[in-house]
């Protein structure tokens, strides 16, 4: 792990790491970092661009700015951030607060702690989202949504995969004349001269890996008919623990509902149409069903 003793200050050059970083001090605006492993940040970070390859990114301060931006191809906890877009392949923990921020998570949204809130801006998940409040009083426009990231992904491999299979079908018919004619020859194969012997050897040995790649792609697109299944069935939840406020707009894929009244203690998940329900009977209904 490279340790860095220091913040960071504005605009310096920007620095890209090939392991886990810390960073001891505040990220000044107008920065770049980038790390393959994960980033720690021990401070805050403003107008400042963050990335981490194959790890997640911690904050322990605030992170604001509508130039900030936070990605990781794993998850992502902060104490409190304004007015930035935070993107994780996985979860988003917020410690504090949300307001009016961008945070897209392929997976959930969890903002329970401290004072729990998202305020403006947006939410947007893949399985769930779960605060303490969702608006607020003063009726800054909020909206939360889930998509269905898992499903759209495995419907578009599903299509590239379809679109190879298809290739490589056409390459295999190229072949199956000569398939044919060695079955049609049986054992008078052995009485070609061994240039068309090698020639035909070649063509079946292509043929046949032609054969297994096609295969294989058949087993994978029913794999993933068989996820895409499961992921239908799986009951994605907007959870909002304390209050959640006027002028919200809620959605999940393509149902939506805006919020006009305050609720408390709700939950909300589609079963055809949304439904905004009372969180503690829903888990009731859950735990005797």
């Amino acid at each position: 792990m490279k340790i860095i003793e220091t913040g960071i200050p504005p605009h310096s050059q920007p620095m890209v790491f090939n392991e886990d970083v810390e960073i001891r001090g505040n990220v000044g605006a107008g920065n770049h970092i980038e790390a393959k492993g994960n980033i720690v940040i021990i401070g805050d970070v403003e107008q400042s661009k963050i990335f981490s390859h194959e790890g997640g990114i911690t904050v322990h301060g605030l992170v604001i700015g509508y130039q900030t931006s936070l990605v990781s191809d794993g998850d992502i906890v902060v104490h409190t951030v304004r007015s930035a877009t935070l993107r994780a392949r996985k979860t988003i923990t917020i410690l504090y607060e949300a307001v009016e921020a961008h945070l897209i998570a392929k997976e959930t949204i969890l903002c329970k702690e401290g004072k729990g809130a998202i305020v403006g801006g947006s939410a947007e998940a893949g399985l769930e989202i779960e605060t303490k409040f969702l608006g607020n009083e003063k009726g800054f426009y909020t909206t939360a949504k889930l998509t269905n990231f898992k499903q759209s992904e495995m419907f578009l491999r599903s299509q590239k995969l379809a679109e190879m299979e298809k290739k490589l079908t056409a390459e295999k018919e190229k072949y199956e004349k000569t398939i044919q004619i060695i079955r049609i020859l049986g054992e008078k194969v052995k009485q070609l001269p061994l240039a068309k012997k090698q020639e035909l050897a070649q063509q079946v040995k292509t043929y046949q890996n032609l054969s297994l790649q096609i295969s294989q792609i058949q087993q994978e697109r029913k794999q993933l008919w068989e996820l895409s299944q499961k992921q239908n069935e799986l009951e994605r939840t907007i959870i909002i623990h304390d209050t959640i406020y006027e002028n919200v707009s809620l959605a999940i894929d393509n149902q939506k509902l805006d919020v006009t009244s305050r609720y408390h203690n709700v939950i909300v998940y589609k079963k055809g149409i949304l439904i905004l329900g009372d969180f503690d009977e829903y888990m009731k209904r859950k735990k005797y069903a």
